[in-house]
């Protein structure tokens, strides 16, 4: 007579164990796209920060006006620094006299990182003007474009 007793009581076990089975795989379900959501959610958030960062840096490339149809911009939003770059490439060639201008700013506060200018009317091979400000402050003076450049890079990945 016991047994028959517990028989309703084992079944009720049986079946809520079927019943949690079921709510915890669709908990893990929820999860899963709670975390898809948040996913999509900072990828958005990025976007729309990487394309601020190419307005502004749009508007700030227009500010240097130019005379030149050889001045080109590149930006960048630079997440581990949280801060937007843009840097400046004008060469002019005024009768035979190569001149090669590049710039670095933080395209919100206008901060300058860098600065190059290259002439060569004295057949120079070193720049009149190479140096970049490292992410930890310090003004670092370089030899060369190709230097100018890889220390620019740091902001720029």
């Amino acid at each position: 007579m016991r047994w028959l007793l517990l028989l309703p009581i084992l079944c009720l076990a049986a079946c809520n164990q079927g019943k949690i089975a079921q709510l915890e795989k669709e908990n893990k379900g929820l999860s899963e796209g709670l975390g898809r959501l948040e996913a999509n959610s900072r990828q958005g958030a990025a976007l729309e920060v990487q394309a601020r960062c190419a307005k502004q840096a749009e508007v700030v490339y227009e500010g240097y006006q130019f005379s030149t149809e050889r001045s080109v911009y590149v930006n960048h939003y630079n997440p581990k620094l949280d801060r937007c770059f843009v840097e400046v490439t004008d060469t002019e060639d005024k009768d035979g006299n190569l001149t090669v201008f590049k710039e670095l700013v933080d395209a919100f506060e206008g901060k300058d990182y860098g600065d190059y200018f290259w002439a060569n009317t004295k057949r120079q091979a070193e720049p009149s003007m190479c140096k970049v400000t490292t992410p930890d402050g310090q003004e670092v003076y370089c030899h060369s474009e190709d230097e100018f450049e890889s220390l620019v890079k740091k902001y720029m990945e």
